[in-house]
């Protein structure tokens, strides 16, 4: 029996996955110097990472304002998008913030069921991989992220939570 491309990927999986991680920082370097380039290597990735900012914004009421999917220049780089909330507080900083980590598990449930609703063949595949390794890179909280989650003293109100949660549900103890 001959072995197919899609055999060759499935039996390879981590080569697989390297590939198309290396294909995509490939295709970002070439186009960084073109804004043109750098949006559309970089789309996807923006839109859900954004998405994911202005729903937690609309659900912890930080009004959001102003929406961009655009980049940027800037002195160091681009931005490739933003949104702006109005009503950026002590107790929704740090969701808002941080918001793009929820596609961590999105990636991993994408993965799991991609194939439960289309036809497994190597374009399929590489496309599974693709969006997969899009939204785990996109689900990185920026610089900017960071600084307005650590910015006032609302953290602190999760790492309790977080804390008593072990402290009192887990028996863990300092």
């Amino acid at each position: 029996m001959q072995a197919t491309i899609l055999d060759f990927f499935m039996n390879n999986q981590n080569f697989s996955i390297i590939l198309i991680v290396v294909l995509i920082e490939r295709l970002k370097n070439y186009t960084s110097g073109n804004i043109a380039g750098v949006w559309i290597a970089n789309f996807i990735g923006t839109f859900f990472h954004e998405l994911a900012h202005f729903v937690v914004s609309v659900l912890l009421f930080g009004k959001p304002v102003k929406v961009s999917l655009f980049p940027k220049k800037q002195e160091n780089g681009y931005v490739l998008g933003y949104v702006e909330s109005s009503n950026v507080t002590w107790y929704n900083a740090l969701p808002i913030s941080l918001a793009p980590l929820v596609l961590i598990p999105v990636a991993f449930y994408f993965k799991e069921y991609f194939f439960v609703f289309v036809d497994q063949n190597v374009y399929t595949y590489l496309l599974e991989i693709f969006i997969t390794a899009t939204l785990l890179e996109n689900a990185i909280p920026s610089l900017q992220d960071f600084k307005v989650a650590f910015s006032n003293i609302g953290f602190i109100f999760y790492i309790a939570i977080v804390a008593a949660y072990f402290y009192y549900y887990k028996g863990f103890t300092l």
